[in-house]
């Protein structure tokens, strides 16, 4: 059963608040904005405990204007009774590079709140991108970095809005702008490690990376980063990634090395990252890249109701929503998914390879002219691959050799726009015809390959769509989400899949209800 609720919450104040600014202010006493502690206050480590007017479990920290010094976490909560940093209307740490809130080790039961939920569909997200450097009432708390990235004074490859993780734990992150921590803007700019060291948080290898427990990252807008999201070393975490905007960040997550782990990463809008691109093809883009080390840490991995569209660029091949390489994971879950190619780009949809994996109810639209590449990539043992819909791409599927299945079955394939290969690929075999795609993998045989899917340009079915009833009813699989639909992205609200009888093909069950147009906050050009 997919699982990923938020895990901390807010928590009554069982000891003192404090509200903390840049200088000190007033009275000095901590006791509101105008009379706040300063920075350093927060950052001395005998000023956290559980004394009075110390930093303790259950202390909310108040974030106060605008904060130009890095923060030091000192101490822990506990279960139920978290320290929260709360940033006030306004509020922000802004620096011009370099690491901003160090989780210093091993410390946990810490939650950081912006104070105004943004991320997919949200009016703060509206606002952001509208304001990407500046601001505007209606904007959530902001981390940033005001002068790192191509062509500006600074090309730092270690700006970071959390780090120091070592042996951390439970921990939530919720409601916030993290933004421009590498502003990368030209193609000439191949500045090493820039794609990977400026991050919003990070599980780092090399240590006791991020411990036992549960770290949600969520409800936020984040852009303009490297890699947005880096989980390397864990140690039996269970890490949600949701109801995120991602744009302009080479990879939104990263998800490679040691350690047990579950990954819930669902409902995130992907967009956008042509901004990468270089002249040298120094960097691939990726909604999420996988790479993992011990396949069998893979606990579960559940990849599920994310919309990827957008300007991706078009450097390399692997510029894709989900990248799997390196040895197949176990367990790996992902369904209710949709790409929207973007014209000229190049990359495929998802590229998926699972020990054990679910590829169902998906949607990939492709583009013309000729998409030029595959829509699906399939790799790995014991699949089940059941309910997509793909249309546009110069592929629909792409099997690798020695590829195993649990189920191939009831995937509706529209038209292609022809890049020189077979539509469909099994193997070395590739079939120019639906018919002989069945015959080929012994696969398909309640599918189809209709003159159209009958879906809009966002892939939501239309009154007479082919994916309509022409599925299979998956619920005996017991995955509550897959169950309800998709948001794909913060963009409809779920709609339920009947516990009986067919299912519509693709992430968009048909309804009258939902809106057969694409919501107003995407962008059909690059931003």
């Amino acid at each position: 059963m997919v699982s990923a609720g938020v895990f901390l919450g807010s928590n009554a104040a069982l000891a003192n608040d404090i509200y903390i600014a840049q200088t000190a202010a007033g009275a000095n006493n901590g006791q509101d904005c105008a009379d706040a502690d300063s920075i350093a206050f927060f950052n001395k480590a005998s000023d956290w405990g559980t004394g009075a007017n110390q930093i303790g479990p259950g202390t909310v920290v108040y974030l106060c204007g605008t904060i130009t010094t890095g923060l030091q976490i000192n101490g822990s909560g506990t279960s139920g009774n978290v320290i929260e940093v709360l940033w006030t209307t306004g509020a922000r740490i802004s620096v011009a590079y370099g690491q901003i809130i160090n989780l210093n080790g091993s410390y946990g039961y810490l939650l950081f709140d912006g104070g105004a939920a943004c991320g997919p569909g949200t009016s703060c997200d509206s606002v952001e991108l509208a304001n990407t450097t500046g601001y505007a009432p209606g904007q959530a708390g902001i981390i940033e970095a005001t002068a790192n990235g191509s062509g500006l004074a600074n090309q730092n490859t270690s700006t970071q809005a959390f780090y120091g993780c070592n042996g951390c734990h439970d921990i939530e992150i919720r409601n916030l702008i993290v933004r421009n921590l590498y502003q990368h803007t030209t193609t000439s700019d191949g500045t090493s490690s820039a794609d990977t060291g400026d991050f919003t948080f990070q599980c780092p290898e090399g240590n006791s990376g991020c411990a036992s427990g549960t770290i949600s990252i969520h409800d936020s807008t984040v852009h303009d980063n490297g890699n947005a999201i880096s989980l390397q070393r864990t140690n039996s975490v269970t890490f949600n990634v949701y109801h995120i905007d991602f744009y302009h960040n080479n990879w939104a997550m990263e998800n490679s090395g040691n350690g047990t782990r579950t990954l819930n990463f669902h409902d995130n809008h992907c967009h956008d990252a042509s901004n990468w691109d270089t002249s040298n093809d120094a960097f691939h883009h990726n909604c999420v890249h996988n790479y993992m080390n011990v396949p069998s840490d893979s606990l579960a991995i559940n990849f599920y109701n994310n919309l990827s569209n957008g300007n991706w660029g078009s450097c390399c091949t692997t510029d894709t929503m989900l990248y799997v390489e390196t040895d197949n994971p176990n367990n790996f879950n992902v369904f209710n998914n949709v790409c929207v190619q973007y014209a000229g780009n190049t990359a495929p949809c998802i590229q998926l390879g699972a020990t054990t994996g679910l590829l169902a109810n998906n949607t990939a639209i492709g583009v013309t002219p000729a998409a030029n590449t595959e829509a699906f990539e399939v790799y790995g043992a014991n699949l089940t691959v059941e309910n997509n819909a793909a249309s546009g791409y110069g592929q629909f599927i792409v099997v690798a050799p020695g590829t195993t299945f649990a189920a191939f079955n009831y995937n509706q394939w529209g038209t292609t726009e022809g890049n020189g290969n077979s539509p469909w690929q099994y193997g070395s075999t590739g079939a120019n015809t639906f018919p002989t795609w069945k015959t080929t993998c012994a696969c398909d045989s309640s599918g189809g390959n209709p003159s159209s899917l009958g879906v809009n340009a966002s892939g939501v079915p239309q009154l007479g769509s082919s994916v309509i009833g022409a599925g299979a009813n998956l619920t005996s699989l017991g995955i509550a989400a897959l169950d309800s639909g998709t948001s794909a992205g913060g963009t409809v609200t779920p709609v339920g899949r009947p516990a009986t009888g067919a299912w519509d093909v693709g992430a968009y069950p048909f309804s009258t209800s939902v809106a057969p147009n694409a919501p107003t906050f995407l962008s059909a050009a690059a931003i």
